[in-house]
Formats: structure tokens, C-alpha cells, sequence
């Protein structure tokens, strides 16, 4: 199950930032991705990257900066297995983290491939000192076009739940449609607040 994430990870190894002010457009785009098009690649990005490769594989991430927010992520592992999900804690923080891909461990440290190791996508190795949880998805992979709606944003995927539902219900109950449409106005603002919010809250807690 998480072997693709360890594909797709390791197809991103040698990306970069940009020295200097240049910023490197792949990682910008990335950030724009998830709903963040205000941030550049001089941002931390570890979550970032991880909530891009498992939403190729088809998955829904955090949606979060927050390399712990991938702790209440899927399912917890015992053992670990290639692919899956690795955070770990970065020094005495207690909030800050980092977040990548497993690869291999030896009896002291773990390998992963993850982002802005290094400023980069890379192989790296961190101490088990540092584990602070193995994650796996919780169920299997979305259709192509959940996955498509998926990597569109908190509201607009709200805003398609909701449309669809609206109608249905409206439909059956007889209520015209107008109705149901400024109904799901009201909420798609409200879900566009709630975004804007988490996401300047993910900030003060980014990985």
C-alpha cells in the first residue's frame, strides 16, 4: 500500500531550492497546490512534500505545514514498511518536526526519502532517538476523480460535497434548486473563511 509512495518520493530525489532570492517554481507551484500561494521554497516544505506524493498516490494528506499533523494521519505501524509515513522530532521542540518516507533503518538510525532534507528531495538518515511514529493510510486509494478533487483544497472539495448533496437533497424534497444553491453560497463562504484560517494557523506550527 505505501510502496508507491516510496516511488513517487524517490522520482522527486535531486529537486531543490534556488540560492540565492530565486525560489524554485516546482515547490512554489506545490505550495499554490495545497493553498498556500503565498509561501515560497524558503518556507519549510517536508509536510508539504509528503501531502504532495501521497496525494499522487491517490490519497488525502494533512493539508497541513505541520510536520506532526501526519501523527493523526491514517494509522499507526508497529513496524515499520517501506513507504510509509515517518515523523520525527526535532530537537527538544515540542511542536516541531520533521516528516519523510521510509526507506531502511539499521539498528541506531532510520533512512527516508523526504523534502527540504538538506534544502532538497533526498535520501537521509535520521536517529531512532528521534522517531516520534510510523503512519500507513487508514483505507485504500481514491478513484481518479476523487483524487483530482482531492488535491484541489479544503473548500473547493467541501464546496463539490456540498453541491451534490444539495441537489440530491433538494430533488427529493421537493425544494427548487435556487434554494439549495444559495444554501451552498452560504457554506462555501463559511468553508473559505474556516481554510483561510487553518492555513494562517499551520503557519505558526509548519514542520
Amino acid at each position: 500500500m505505501t510502496a508507491k509512495f516510496l516511488d513517487i518520493a524517490q522520482s522527486y530525489v535531486g529537486l531543490k531550492e534556488f540560492a540565492g532570492k530565486a525560489s524554485n517554481p516546482t515547490i512554489n507551484e506545490w505550495f499554490n497546490e495545497f493553498g498556500y500561494p503565498y509561501l515560497k521554497d524558503d518556507t519549510p516544505w517536508c509536510s508539504l512534500f509528503a501531502n504532495k506524493v501521497v496525494t499522487e498516490a491517490g490519497y488525502v494528506g494533512t493539508g497541513s505545514l505541520a510536520a506532526r499533523s501526519w501523527l493523526k494521519w491514517g494509522k499507526p505501524l508497529s513496524k515499520p514498511v517501506p513507504g510509509c509515513i515517518v515523523v520525527f522530532k526535532r530537537g527538544n521542540s515540542s511542536w516541531q518536526g520533521h516528516v519523510a518516507f521510509f526507506v531502511s533503518e539499521t539498528k541506531t538510525h532510520i533512512k527516508v526519502c523526504g523534502g527540504n532534507q538538506s534544502n532538497a528531495v533526498t535520501l537521509a538518515s535520521y536517529p531512532k532517538s528521534s522517531l516520534l511514529g510510523y503512519r500507513q493510510p487508514a483505507q485504500l486509494s481514491l478513484s481518479r476523480t476523487a483524487r483530482s478533487v482531492a488535491g484541489s483544497g479544503v473548500a473547493s472539495v467541501g464546496a463539490s460535497l456540498i453541491d451534490t448533496t444539495q441537489q440530491v437533497q433538494a430533488q427529493v424534497a421537493g425544494i427548487p434548486l435556487d434554494y439549495a444553491k444559495y444554501a451552498l453560497i452560504a457554506i462555501s463562504v463559511l468553508l473559505v473563511f474556516m481554510t483561510i484560517y487553518f492555513k494562517f494557523s499551520d503557519i505558526k506550527e509548519k514542520g
